[in-house]
């Protein structure tokens, strides 16, 4: 081999050892914290709905307590619809009414009471059956008249 070709092993096997290590004490911080926000108190509340002007209130409090990091109005509104749709699988809706007209946020979500934990099914969205199954016949019957089956050959047969 090639002084080039055992570098380039080397090189490899460190990348591969570094993908396979142990992660560290204190990973990164990664997490958005609009989605932290979501995640900590927000729920899903079927028939309740929220404006993005009512999250944003309640997110400057919280940051203003010091429990969240804070971004910027403009920042957590363009990150509020991801994170919205990944914690809760909701969309924004454009026509939310309030008492001076429609006004934009989400449907399906409520804020969390202070003293309830979270629980994994209302972070994720429930799965409802995409078609209604007959209930199966438990106790089948031969049919009276059984129709006869007859083949039909469609191709030549090969030689």
């Amino acid at each position: 081999m090639t002084k080039t070709e055992l570098d380039l092993l080397k090189r490899a096997s460190a990348i591969l050892a570094s993908l396979i290590a142990e992660p560290t004490a204190n990973p990164p911080r990664w997490r958005c914290p609009v989605q932290k926000f979501a995640e900590t108190y927000l729920q899903r509340e079927s028939g309740s709905d929220l404006s993005s002007a009512e999250l944003w209130s309640l997110y400057s409090e919280i940051v203003a307590t010091g429990e969240l990091e804070g971004v910027s109005k403009a920042e957590f509104c363009r990150r509020l619809t991801g994170a919205m749709e990944a914690v809760f699988g909701v969309r924004k809706a454009h026509n939310l009414s309030r008492e001076r007209g429609r006004v934009r946020g989400f449907r399906g979500v409520g804020y969390r009471p202070d003293d309830r934990p979270i629980t994994a099914q209302e972070l994720e969205p429930p799965i409802e059956p995409e078609i209604d199954l007959p209930e199966p016949d438990l106790d089948p019957k031969p049919p009276s008249d059984p129709m006869p089956m007859t083949f039909v050959r469609t191709s030549a047969p090969r030689i």
